[in-house]
């Protein structure tokens, strides 16, 4: 049993190298990473922001809310026009918008409500990348290799969150 196991873990690292070298999941990998890097670190840090200009956990627990309502709010909406519209426009425009959120922030730090209303933005635009993004990868690799590049993203997606709060941010 335990050399099923060894040989099973032995091939899906085979097949990861495998994805890996396909240069446009590779692509799209990087792109998750670094973006979900950045959404992680910019969240923790607007945490640290909220507590810092009001001393207020209640305005935290805003910040949070305004950053997980939006999820429920366009997930399913986000899913039905994500397959509508051509991914990777959808990958790019918000990957673009994101990056504009993350100067908005900057700009935006003495003014806590703006803070909020710049984050459920950004909430939002993140379910239209997350959905693009995991509904992408099918097309981009083949059946063979899907387990693969799925368990890549999702390595990517909790390395980020690690990533992001605890190296990036501080």
């Amino acid at each position: 049993m335990r050399e099923a196991l060894t040989g099973d873990l032995h091939s899906l690292q085979q097949r990861e190298r495998a994805v890996l070298s396909n240069r446009r999941f590779l692509v799209l990998w990087l792109a998750q990473l670094f973006s979900q890097i950045a959404q992680n670190a910019i969240l923790f840090t607007l945490l640290v922001v909220v507590l810092t200009k009001t001393n207020s956990t209640t305005d935290t627990s805003i910040l949070v809310l305004s950053y997980v309502v939006p999820s429920l709010l366009f997930g399913m909406v986000a899913g039905v026009l994500v397959d509508r519209w051509r991914k990777r426009d959808i990958l790019i425009a918000t990957n673009a918008f994101r990056s504009f959120a993350a100067i908005a922030f900057l700009l935006s730090k003495d003014h806590v409500e703006l803070i909020f209303a710049v984050n459920v933005a950004f909430s939002a635009v993140g379910q239209f990348f997350a959905t693009a993004e995991v509904a992408t990868v099918p097309s981009l690799v083949p059946k063979s290799q899907l387990i693969a590049a799925n368990s890549l993203v999702s390595l990517a997606w909790t390395s980020a969150q690690f990533g992001g709060m605890v190296f990036f941010a501080p």
